[in-house]
């Protein structure tokens, strides 16, 4: 925005401990603060430097697009806390009108930002991807290097509708913190039934076909081929649906108080022996075991054989 200046010329010039000044009668700032040299005409500005004062802060800046008065008696009191104490010669205008500007804001530029986090935050597992995202309104901003800093909001995970607290920062500083709600999806290896399947009835493989899809909403923790050993239908089951764990029953490959084969690697040490479950586990599921002879409880994975893996390096 270019500012008009309309100057009022008072007698500029000092006189042992007299100083006379020269005030600008309207400008406009674009930082958050309002310096002698926004105010004051160039050559009261030189003045003042000669006397050995640098360019000092007098008050905050309005907000964007606002207007404040600033006056004569706020230039003094800088000055004088600083160390000027003379006296002070104000002709004509005792106050300047100070105007803020700033620079017209780009959602596209916020939601470039949100994307790319949403793709940073992927893995060789999760391939996330940004679906829709609405960013709030916002007019201007203050002139500077515009920065993001993005963060989830809540401890839910990040597929399906999210909240994203997004701080903009202007030159480093946060200027402004706002929320915006992106959809973000997944592609995942999904079971999808190719026929109507009643309560209690067992599902084999020939029951699904597999696929990879791109989903932006999980319910529930999707069944997977691990789980075919032994599952069944806890409800009716219609086809064409995509088969998640809540949807049936597993039947344990290990058994809570049952003795259970595991092998204990160590590199490239391997150790088999008897262990003693103490939760019940489908393929791929982590269970607790107790060591018969010591009573010592650790962890294993349960693998698609009924074997309990248990990594000694981690």
């Amino acid at each position: 925005m270019t500012a008009m200046f309309f100057c009022f010329l008072l007698l500029a010039e000092v006189n042992g401990e007299s100083l006379t000044l020269a005030l600008k009668q309207e400008v406009t700032v674009k930082n958050e603060k309002v310096y002698l040299a926004d105010v004051l005409k160039q050559d009261s500005y030189q003045r003042v430097k000669q006397l050995g004062f640098k360019n000092l802060p007098i008050t905050n800046a309005p907000p964007l697009q606002g207007k404040r008065i600033l006056r004569s008696v706020q230039v003094e009191q800088i000055l004088r806390v600083n160390g000027f104490s003379g006296n002070y010669r104000w002709n004509g205008s005792q106050s300047v009108l100070v105007s803020r500007g700033g620079r017209d804001f780009a959602p596209s530029n916020l939601e470039d930002a949100v994307r790319q986090w949403v793709v940073d935050q992927s893995t060789p597992e999760n391939d996330y991807q940004m679906e829709r995202v609405v960013t709030p309104r916002i007019s201007q901003i203050p002139h500077g290097k515009l920065t993001y800093r993005i963060r989830k909001r809540g401890n839910r995970g990040l597929v399906g509708r999210n909240s994203l607290s997004v701080d903009l920062l202007v030159n480093g500083s946060v200027y402004r913190t706002v929320v915006v709600q992106a959809t973000i999806s997944v592609e995942r290896l999904v079971a999808t039934l190719n026929r109507d399947v009643e309560r209690g009835q067992h599902i084999t493989e020939d029951d699904v076909s597999w696929d990879y899809r791109r989903l932006d909403y999980i319910g529930a923790p999707l069944v997977s081929p691990e789980n075919f050993a032994q599952i069944s239908a806890r409800t009716m089951i219609r086809a064409g649906s995509v088969l998640t764990k809540n949807q049936v029953s597993v039947t344990p490959l290990v058994v809570r108080n049952q003795p259970t084969r595991v092998t204990a690697v160590n590199g490239s040490l391997r150790v088999r022996m008897k262990a003693l479950a103490m939760d019940n586990g489908a393929a791929g599921d982590h269970v607790r075991l107790k060591n018969i002879q010591s009573g010592k409880i650790f962890v294993g994975l349960v693998e698609a054989d009924g074997n309990v893996l248990v990594d000694l390096a981690n």
